[in-house]
């Protein structure tokens, strides 16, 4: 992981539109590396600009503008006084493993967030989220490093708040046609017998007579 600084991208799209990427990714949990492990892990994710002058790309782009060019770590310790107007932020002292290991962890706790975030739980809920807009297993599995669609299964065991939305839509229109395909029935049967069609404000009433015995 400390040497990930020499495989961030910055590239352009055939449209010319910039976004970053990583050349090639480190041993991860899909990817241990090692004998059995295959040759390259690369993955087709992508970071694109857009309008927004708080996004990812913008947000890397400063931050490695202002990392310590004399450490070849991607994560590096903060000066303890600093400027924003400094040309280096950073320390030439890497972020040990256990530092990083927490990092989301006590993001989460200093920025007061709703709940506690771990390292593992942001690539969850990215690929959960992917998996809710209705991205297909292949393009995830690509994006993520995952070999196996299988193993995507257990990212979306629960439905969206998105999602349970549109599953009561589609049951609410099929109330709604069910009654609209019922009243209309009920006109047509009450044309054939009467002659006349009722108005729309009419109430019909059928009225149940005992059987002849």
């Amino acid at each position: 992981m400390r040497n990930m600084l020499k495989n961030v991208k910055f590239e352009e799209d055939a449209s010319g539109r910039k976004f970053v990427t990583m050349a090639h990714d480190e041993a991860t949990k899909n990817h241990p590396g090692g004998m059995n492990d295959v040759a390259s892990t690369e993955k087709y994710a992508r970071m694109y600009e857009t309008d927004n002058e708080n996004d990812g790309y913008r947000a890397l782009r400063l931050y490695l503008s202002k990392i310590n060019p004399e450490c070849e770590a991607l994560f590096q310790y903060p000066k303890r006084n600093w400027s924003v107007h400094d040309a280096v932020w950073y320390e030439n002292r890497p972020i040990g493993v256990n530092k990083l290991d927490a990092m989301m962890t006590d993001i989460s706790k200093e920025a007061k967030l709703s709940r506690v975030y771990t390292n593992h739980s942001v690539h969850a809920t990215a690929i959960t989220m992917l998996s809710n807009a209705g991205v297909p297993n292949r393009h995830i599995m690509a994006i993520s490093g995952h070999r196996n669609e299988q193993s995507l299964a257990h990212y979306n065991t629960r439905p969206s708040t998105q999602q349970l939305h549109a599953c009561s839509d589609v049951l609410s229109r099929g109330l709604t046609n069910t009654s609209s395909s019922s009243q209309s029935l009920l006109q047509r049967q009450s044309t054939s017998v009467y002659g006349t069609r009722p108005e729309p404000n009419d109430q019909v009433v059928v009225v149940m007579r005992p059987a002849e015995k």
